[in-house]
């Protein structure tokens, strides 16, 4: 039984409204890539046992949900303008990005999948929330 998958193309329409990560010492995967204008759910699946990971924030979408340990969680997303977004855990420490392309398929970023959080409970650094200057993007 295969309950996560590593998408690493860009998904079409219809797989792009769901998508899933696992919480474990990070996000796996740590980008998210959904198109702009539709709204998004992502499931989070927290097998982590520590108290940083017990809580995603997606500040620029307004979103935060507890991430109890063991259990699946639909946490639904907004739709969103072009452009790449942080979200990370309660206490600022994992983080993860969820990049928001055009149907035209603007907004290329590579290697966006399969990669693991920066850092962890104990360091890393942190990435500034909102949208990254894309000239199309306000």
């Amino acid at each position: 039984m295969k309950l996560f998958s590593h998408n690493h193309t860009m998904p079409d329409a219809k797989q792009d409204r769901e998508q899933r990560v696992l919480v474990d010492g990070g996000y796996a995967p740590e980008t998210l890539v959904v198109a702009a204008g539709m709204p998004t759910r992502v499931i989070f699946h927290r097998s982590d046992s520590s108290p940083c990971s017990e809580e995603v924030v997606f500040p620029a979408q307004g979103v935060r949900a507890t991430l109890p340990q063991d259990q699946d969680v639909a946490v639904d997303l907004p739709a969103s303008e072009p452009g790449e977004y942080e979200f990370h855990c309660g206490m600022g420490m994992l983080h993860g990005r969820l990049q928001v392309r055009s149907a035209a398929g603007g907004n290329e970023v590579e290697g966006h999948a399969g990669h693991s959080a920066h850092g962890g409970c104990g360091g890393g650094h942190q990435h500034h929330s909102g949208s990254r200057d894309d000239g199309g993007h306000r």
